[in-house]
């Protein structure tokens, strides 16, 4: 007879994009940012006039802030275009990361009694768990998952993984 046990399977899929915690304040807050650093451009001009040192280093400091926060812009896009499926079985863990631009699938597996310790970030915008083992470690990005992250750790901690949460400074085994 089949044990049932070794037939369980989790398995959770990443929200859509826009469904994902923490993105819309993420992208408001972004987007002030470059409004203001731009307004904050338009002043170096101005500045520049009377001082022009003291303009220069407004507005290079106004376009660094703007480049900046583009570039974080670009990788919010990048992560958000992503699409995740976790697998968990009594043995294993596999992370499928599909990367729709690219047209690429990208599979991780480790397995379940290698796991040495997991790592948790829980801060909800980029929640993850970090697994580690003698050959890899996985990051699981919980954040993507929402409010199913909670029955990834709980899953994992009932099959003995010891998972240390980073927020409340565990000790480390």
């Amino acid at each position: 007879m089949l044990d049932t046990s070794l037939r369980s399977k989790l398995t959770f899929y990443a929200k859509p994009p826009l469904k994902r915690i923490g993105l819309i304040p993420f992208a408001i807050a972004l987007i002030i940012g470059v409004v203001l650093s731009l307004m904050w451009l338009v002043v170096a001009v101005f500045v520049f006039f009377h001082n022009h040192l003291i303009g220069l280093i407004l507005g290079l400091t106004a376009v660094g802030y703007a480049s900046y926060a583009f570039l974080i812009s670009y990788g919010l896009i990048q992560d958000m275009s992503c699409s995740f499926r976790l697998e968990l079985t009594p043995s294993e863990v596999v992370l499928t990361t599909y990367i729709p631009k690219k047209q690429k699938k990208y599979f991780k597996m480790l397995l379940i009694d290698d796991i040495k310790i997991g790592e948790y970030y829980p801060y909800c915008d980029s929640a993850c768990i970090i697994l580690y083992t003698n050959y890899a470690e996985m990051e699981i990005p919980l954040w993507a998952l929402n409010r199913n992250g909670q029955d990834v750790i709980d899953y994992l901690t009932g099959l003995g993984v010891k998972i240390v949460n980073i927020q409340f400074d565990d000790k480390m085994p």
